[in-house]
């Protein structure tokens, strides 16, 4: 694995002076591949799979209006199902627990989703859930309509079934509505991590302003807070917030926060708060999943026991690259892209 010279001085390679963003790099993927062969576990992801209906407008939609929009289309959605395929696209084995609906979308969602393995989810007779999302051409933004309330959340039964020694990382969408039960189930993980020399590494999001996934916070090794909560509980700048919040973590945790455009923050188990500078695309495209690729880099990252700072680096990178595009095919590309145009040759 990398060590802190890798990031700090330029690298000789077949005679070669190699920058070092693009040593880092370099070193990123082989590391990946090398980590792949010696340790086949997979990555689980715990979360929502629904069906995103995207209507992409010039502007945004004055109310009591007729607007055509650019482009209507429709994909896959929900944190946990983009979690997973960004990973997925990343080459990591990751598979999802879900439930999915049926109807005539369950198949499309199948489809879109045939990079992650699904079979541990599963299926219930009830609609897929369904977000309307309203991106604003004018900046990117997107505004999320989400139905989906008589499909039922995972229990604790559902997730016992699941052979947890497959594993070596657990990322959890901390859904608000199933609070109870994620909490049953990340004390089910921690009861089989007291019987093994092998534990598994638990992450968690904590997004929406609700009081009732605050219970979260001392759940998980590596926690996520979104820009949103942190203001929820009355911090303003994120270096507040994290200096405040890891607090509520427990002892050893990481905290994580991304702030848009201006880069993420981050709290290791002992240090000093470290960050990362935003890597913004030449045009705004597509935010939405943002976040969720994110999240799934930094996952990517630390499995490979990349330095904190590095990681929020290079997740700041992708989940720019992201927001320059539409969709998540091609991520990796568009990273390594990123370092060619910047001077260095692949």
């Amino acid at each position: 694995m990398m060590n802190d010279k890798d990031f700090y001085s330029d690298v000789q390679i077949n005679d070669i002076l190699v920058p070092t963003v693009f040593h880092v790099e370099y070193n990123f993927f082989l590391d990946l591949i090398r980590m792949e062969k010696s340790n086949p576990k997979r990555i689980l992801v715990v979360g929502l799979l629904c069906v995103d209906i995207i209507a992409e407008c010039d502007s945004y939609p004055i109310e009591d209006t007729d607007q055509r929009c650019r482009e209507m289309r429709k994909q896959k959605g929900g944190n946990g199902a983009n979690t997973s395929y960004v990973l997925a696209e990343f080459g990591i084995s990751v598979d999802l627990l879900t439930n999915i609906g049926s109807g005539n979308d369950m198949e499309f969602v199948k489809m879109s989703m045939s990079s992650v393995n699904l079979s541990k989810s599963l299926h219930v007779n009830e609609p897929m859930p369904t977000s309307l999302v309203i991106i604003n051409a004018q900046n990117g933004s997107r505004t999320i309509l989400h139905s989906g309330q008589s499909l039922p959340e995972l229990k604790l039964d559902d997730f016992t079934r699941i052979n947890l020694s497959e594993y070596r990382w657990i990322h959890f969408e901390g859904r608000s509505s199933n609070a109870e039960n994620i909490c049953e189930m990340i004390a089910f993980i921690r009861h089989f991590n007291h019987n093994t020399e092998d534990p598994i590494i638990i992450s968690i999001e904590i997004e929406k302003c609700r009081e009732e996934i605050i219970c979260f916070f001392d759940k998980a090794d590596v926690v996520f807070v979104s820009k949103d909560h942190v203001k929820f509980h009355g911090y303003h700048t994120p270096e507040d917030g994290i200096q405040n919040l890891i607090t509520k973590c427990k002892p050893g945790a990481t905290l994580i926060c991304a702030w848009g455009d201006k880069g993420a923050w981050a709290k290791p188990p002992s240090g000093e708060i470290v960050k990362s500078s935003a890597y913004p695309p030449k045009k705004v495209i597509d935010t939405l999943g943002a976040g969720d690729t994110f999240n799934a880099t930094m996952i990517y990252s630390l499995m490979q026991n990349i330095p904190l700072q590095q990681s929020l680096d290079i997740a700041c990178r992708i989940s720019g690259a992201k927001v320059g595009q539409k969709g998540y095919h091609g991520l990796r590309e568009q990273i390594e892209d990123y370092f060619i145009k910047s001077g260095c040759v692949m």
